[in-house]
């Protein structure tokens, strides 16, 4: 049986929302890796060229690491007619090792390290809300 492709998309992307997205990050604190920048696109499904309509948003995000030291920023390009101007998200980072401090736009924050899990998520914000202003979240081991 034939089926209409274009309308399951259209439903999943009717029933998408982006506070329901846990982003997952990989960091190993010893390692010499480099940035490695990834870009979150969204639009509505539908509508052709939408980001040259100004109906997409970008969550541009970077991460660094040096001498035991973690900087993930995020950075939103929002069209002028996306209704929801900002992107909102669990973030649950990997890592091997506990850190010692982690803050957000220089601002200490609360966090929970499973040790069996090796993973940190954060809990002074549960969630990460980025509109229009960057944000930039550094992990010290």
């Amino acid at each position: 049986p034939s089926h209409d492709r274009s309308l399951l998309w259209k439903v999943a992307t009717e029933q998408y929302h982006d506070s329901t997205v846990i982003l997952h990050f990989y960091i190993d604190p010893i390692s010499r890796s480099e940035s490695i920048p990834f870009i979150w696109y969204e639009d509505d499904g539908v509508t052709y060229s939408a980001e040259n309509k100004g109906l997409a948003k970008k969550l541009i995000c970077q991460s660094a690491l040096s001498n035991n030291l973690c900087t993930i920023s995020f950075k939103a390009e929002i069209g002028a007619q996306v209704i929801e101007k900002y992107f909102q998200f669990d973030l649950l980072v990997h890592t091997p090792q506990t850190p010692k401090k982690v803050t957000i736009n220089g601002q200490k924050v609360k966090f929970k390290y499973d040790q069996q899990q090796q993973t940190l998520q954060l809990l002074t914000p549960s969630k990460l809300k980025i509109e229009q202003n960057p944000l930039q979240i550094l992990m010290k081991w």
